[in-house]
């Protein structure tokens, strides 16, 4: 079975396959913004955009991704809640989430 992104409208770009191998994770290039982050079952069925950054990334266990706007977050990968702080001042892993470690 195939998903053709082709379908969606606008360059894509970095599709990520989630861990359980049920869902792909990509963004859709705009040269003049910020690109939006989107989530699509492999049937190609409830594109959803969860949020707008770079360099985005499934965790380990699937449940959140991580992804780079002025700095990196997660956020949930249904897009539901609010994205969260994976680092503060001086860029050192501060973690504003307690179990940061486990997303990796």
């Amino acid at each position: 079975h195939c998903t053709c992104l082709e379908d969606f409208a606008g360059t894509i770009g970095c599709p990520r396959w989630d861990p359980s191998g049920t869902m792909i994770l990509f963004t859709r290039i705009h040269w003049s913004s910020i690109p939006p982050i989107f989530t699509v079952p492999v049937n190609g069925t409830e594109l959803q955009e969860i949020a707008y950054g770079l360099e985005a990334d499934w965790t380990a266990d699937g449940q959140h991704v991580v992804y780079y706007s002025d700095h990196f977050y997660a956020i949930r990968t249904d897009g539901t809640g609010e994205p969260f702080s994976l680092f503060i001042s001086n860029c050192y892993p501060f973690p504003d989430y307690p179990a940061f470690f486990d997303l990796f």
